[in-house]
């Protein structure tokens, strides 16, 4: 209310007051409250003063100063509506703006840095972050964060639930604060790790279709952060949010692309190994006529001829070669052939010699790699498709080698497997064969996708198939194939194969 006083309100140097009043003294003084009708409190008031040989203020004083008061109060409230009115046009045209710039973003680092950029200009707060949600611990993680403290708070993680950020995410709800001293819902923590001191602060979700990808939150306001910055933020968030899984379905769309060729392409070059395939068993079809023939007159000389004749020795060498062509020719011809699985009682070392074998000239193009036997005698029988194995063991052996490009050894070893606390008479229940290579090992981005089809990471050659295959050979077999790459280097692939019993073959 207007307040009039006929004796001194206050009395002391005027320049306690107003530096500029030097010399003069306060006696007596009206105030007037500067308001707008509307609003039940006054923006201010106004306050005159008279020297000490001045008359006192009067009853039309007071009238004059409460007009003038009311005439002020009206052109500060308009300058703040038209200040209010500047701001708006200002955060709705960079809202618009920013919609249109994120949205159509190709880089995730790029929308972050935007994001938080729009969050300090239109709020015009301290500090601003960018948290988000890990898919697979649920922990949250700042993306990127402004201020003085933001390279602190990029290494920084917070458990799910932690905070006011892990409250919203929870929740997926607002929070406004401009009190967080007394806050329990504030980690005490986050202001620890990153030296920085959190007075106010709002924080919305970033909600993408009811799901919660994240929080967007802006710190230390001058004035508090009110509703209107709150609904600012909560509309930047949810172009945020859109522009992120946008991204996202880009780059799963742009994979997806790229997996589409490959397996395109793996397609076609199956065809064309299919293709060769049948090639190479028509080749080996009419070379085992001459093959024949050299046998046959090799012979019929060794029989002309007497023993002790270096000739004679000459033609045993043709004979031992044209066999080993000979086996050769009938391991692909088996390797090529399209039958139904055909189960047998077979010698695993028998089968992993006849793929070391087969596969000895595609080894000796590998000039530094060794090849190591170690083989276990008395392997017991197991029952399988002898092609289909030799399939498998052939796939790993130049796997094996071509993980070695420097050279290297390739070590082949069976094995009985044994369970623990088992009877000896009773514990041996599958053969183990293992391929070891000293080679380059696989990286631990691309274990979990080893046994995927059309997967070539890594792979200088091939359709990405090979492994994939043995798995569905393996599984056929009732048998197992793993893998573990040692610390040292270099990588081991199982195979296990469940060995023939009496119970079995009863069975059968």
């Amino acid at each position: 209310d207007r307040v009039t006083a006929r004796a001194p309100q206050w009395a002391g140097p005027a320049s306690d007051l107003c530096p500029s009043w030097k010399g003069k003294v306060i006696i007596a003084c009206v105030a007037a409250v500067v308001n707008d009708r509307d609003k039940p409190y006054a923006n201010g008031c106004l306050v005159l003063f008279r020297s000490e040989d001045a008359e006192d203020f009067n009853d039309g004083d007071d009238v004059l100063l409460s007009l003038f008061a009311i005439q002020a109060a009206a052109c500060i409230e308009q300058v703040d509506i038209l200040a209010q009115q500047r701001r708006l046009i200002k955060q709705q045209s960079l809202l618009a703006n920013l919609g249109a710039l994120l949205n159509s973003e190709q880089d995730r680092e790029v929308v972050h840095e935007k994001a938080i950029d729009a969050v300090r200009t239109l709020l015009e707060c301290e500090a601003s972050s960018l948290i988000m949600v890990d898919d697979k611990s649920k922990k949250l993680q700042f993306a990127v964060a402004t201020g003085r403290a933001g390279d602190m708070l990029r290494r920084l993680e917070l458990e799910p639930g932690e905070g006011i950020a892990g409250w919203v995410v929870e929740e997926g709800k607002n929070y406004r604060c401009n009190a967080l001293d007394v806050d329990e819902r504030h980690s005490k923590r986050i202001d620890e790790v990153a030296g920085f001191d959190s007075h106010n602060l709002v924080c919305v979700p970033l909600l993408y279709r009811g799901r919660v990808l994240g929080a967007l939150q802006a710190v230390n306001s001058e004035n508090g952060f009110s509703e209107c910055d709150e609904q600012l933020l909560e509309l930047l968030a949810q172009h945020v949010a859109t522009a992120l899984e946008n991204l996202r379905l880009y780059q799963s769309l742009k994979e997806s692309l790229v997996q589409l060729k490959n397996q395109q392409d793996a397609l076609v070059q199956t065809e064309k190994l299919s293709a060769m395939g049948l090639l190479a068993a028509g080749v080996a079809h009419e070379v085992r006529s001459p093959l024949t023939a050299i046998s046959g007159y090799a012979q019929l000389l060794k029989r002309q001829l007497p023993p002790d004749m270096p000739l004679a020795k000459k033609i045993s060498i043709i004979e031992r070669s044209v066999e080993t062509i000979n086996r050769i020719v009938n391991g692909l011809l088996d390797f090529s052939k399209k039958e139904e699985t055909c189960w047998e009682n077979v010698n695993a070392n028998e089968v992993v010699e006849d793929a070391l074998m087969l596969s000895e000239h595609t080894l000796n193009r590998f000039k530094r790699v060794k090849v190591e036997r170690q083989f276990a005698e008395d392997l017991p029988m197991v029952e399988a498709d002898k092609r289909q194995l030799q399939q498998v063991f052939v796939n790993l052996i130049l796997n094996g080698a071509e993980a070695m490009p420097g050279g290297g050894t390739l070590t082949v070893r069976t094995s009985l497997d044994r369970r623990d606390g088992v009877p000896d008479d009773e514990s041996i229940h599958r053969v183990e064969i293992a391929f070891i290579d000293s080679g380059v090992g696989i990286p631990k981005l691309n274990r979990d996708r080893v046994f995927e089809p059309f997967f070539t990471e890594g792979k200088k050659a091939g359709t990405g198939l090979g492994l994939s295959i043995c798995k569905s050979i393996m599984k056929k077999h009732r048998g197992e194939i793993t893998f573990e790459c040692p610390e040292d280097g270099g990588t081991i692939f199982y195979i296990y194969i469940p060995v023939l019993t009496s119970t079995r073959e009863q069975q059968k």
